[in-house]
């Protein structure tokens, strides 16, 4: 209406005022447009944020698509496809993580919360760069966008939340043990009178080992994520209300972190020696355990809100417990460098230990004697197969067990101090008689002996008359030859006589 009368208006008018009549029309149609867009922006600010069915409607509309796509697109397209669902879940998880302030203080509720972590866990456990599915680059794109996500979901996480959080990461730990444990259980294919064609059966063995290959890869992709974000969890959990929530939760990490330990560093040691294809499923494998060791050493020595029982301790050392029986099995050359990076991490949470709940660790301070006697077992036996090397210092086993030697030291010195003399003094003849009878009777050179011997001499400074008699009298003559050396060398190199 006001475009005819404007047009009215301009055809009654002269040819001489045909100019002005368009500076105004443009004037009008200038103000109208303003005056439009003022409005749309009012009814905008008045439109409620997407709903809660609505956003999860939207995430699982966007998994089936990429679920779907996975098995008959192209990888490149599945790469660009799961980088762009885990972008609009990125915006969706920042615009609702804004603690009410904003427009879409509403978009993630606590209703959505659980939607987007299981997006979030779907996404990264099958697409990311630890799952079962390889997108080469577009896996590690996918897990850095995931990292951010789970980083902002732990922010803004209540405390209802966060518990949600942390039992998510549990459950995806114990699903992976239930899955290996499920392999484990039907390692061996039986052929004998299933098949009578040689042929036949050798087909069926490559078939059971590519299906396994591939539920070896899910399990270790779900155990990848899960390890990653309970560790996260644990790092973040220094708030009052959070660390009372670890604290009720203490039991069940350690016991989680025990089994998959025990797990995924048997599938470590077996991928290293390329136990199944040419998978690198190992890495993800000693990714597990290594997250695992580092949660352990949090929960032994946080002190905001977390006080261990002994009954916690006994799981911590249980942990150790799964890994130690992997250095009694004889290994080939190619495994055993994964061995000996086994025993260093192992004696992470051991040194822990010692030097922050040896008070609770004193009701198993037998089992965890017997940890060290194992470790040093295996050092000895090490030792003495390079000894008969021509030329041993060019093999990097010979460097990796100085490494090791030097961990197994560090354990025993702490160990040795003045302040645990009596709870430790009846477990160090143990120690000693190990050290006298094994790698004391070995023609060790100078690093290898700088490389043990801190933590042997340690061990003797806490020793009284009784220790020694004890030693004497269950070492044999070169055993008690070689201890009168070590004794010797103690109070000549290494015992404080108040001399300066």
């Amino acid at each position: 209406g006001e475009g005819a009368g404007l047009w009215k208006g301009m055809v009654e008018r002269d040819d001489d005022d045909e100019g002005a009549m368009k500076t105004k029309q443009r004037k009008h149609d200038k103000k109208r447009d303003h005056k439009n867009t003022e409005n749309i922006k009012d009814e905008g600010s008045k439109l409620s944020p997407p709903s809660v069915e609505t956003t999860g409607r939207l995430l699982s509309s966007c998994l089936s698509l990429l679920t779907s796509s996975s098995s008959s697109t192209s990888s490149r397209n599945v790469e660009t496809l799961a980088t762009a669902v885990m972008d609009l879940l990125l915006e969706i998880v920042a615009g609702g993580g804004g603690k009410g302030k904003g427009s879409h203080s509403m978009l993630l509720g606590a209703h959505t919360f659980p939607c987007v972590l299981s997006t979030l866990s779907s996404l990264q456990q099958h697409f990311g760069g630890g799952g079962g599915t390889k997108l080469g680059g577009g896996g590690q794109v996918v897990d850095s966008k995931g990292e951010a996500v789970f980083d902002r979901l732990v922010f803004s996480a209540t405390p209802r939340e966060f518990s949600n959080l942390l039992q998510t990461s549990l459950n995806h730990l114990h699903q992976a043990c239930q899955q290996m444990e499920e392999l484990e259980s039907t390692g061996s294919l039986d052929e004998g009178g299933e098949l009578a064609d040689k042929e036949a059966a050798l087909g069926k063995r490559s078939a059971f080992l590519t299906d396994r290959e591939w539920m070896e890869e899910r399990a270790v992709g779900s155990a990848f994520l899960g390890s990653r974000w309970l560790h996260a969890l644990v790092k973040k959990g220094t708030t009052k209300s959070r660390s009372s929530i670890l604290h009720a939760h203490i039991s069940s990490i350690l016991h989680k972190i025990s089994i998959s330990s025990r797990i995924f560093s048997r599938l470590w040691i077996q991928r290293g020696a390329g136990g199944w294809g040419k998978s690198t499923g190992w890495v993800e494998a000693k990714a597990v355990v290594d997250r695992g060791i580092d949660v352990v050493g949090m929960v032994l020595t946080n002190t905001k809100g977390i006080e261990l029982k002994g009954s916690h301790v006994s799981l911590a050392l249980h942990v150790v417990t799964s890994l130690v029986p992997t250095l009694t099995v004889k290994h080939s050359a190619r495994t055993r460098q994964h061995v000996h990076t086994l025993l260093m991490v192992a004696c992470k949470p051991m040194l822990l230990l010692v030097k922050h709940r040896l008070s609770l660790l004193s009701r198993k301070l037998g089992g965890f004697t017997k940890h060290l006697l194992t470790m040093m077992r295996y050092i000895v036996s090490l030792w003495k197969r390079l000894s008969t090397d021509a030329n041993p210092k060019k093999k990097k086993e010979y460097e990796l067990s100085l490494e090791c030697a030097s961990a197994l030291s560090r354990v025993m010195e702490d160990l040795g101090r003045r302040e645990t003399v009596k709870l430790v003094n009846k477990y160090v003849p143990y120690l000693l008689h190990m050290y006298a009878q094994g790698a004391g009777a070995l023609p060790l050179d100078a690093r290898q002996r700088g490389a043990i011997t801190p933590g042997v001499y340690a061990l003797i400074a806490i020793c009284t008359d009784v220790e020694f008699r004890q030693i004497f009298a269950n070492l044999d003559e070169g055993g008690k030859a070689v201890f009168k050396k070590l004794l010797a060398d103690y109070k000549k190199t290494h015992k404080f006589t108040g001399d300066v």
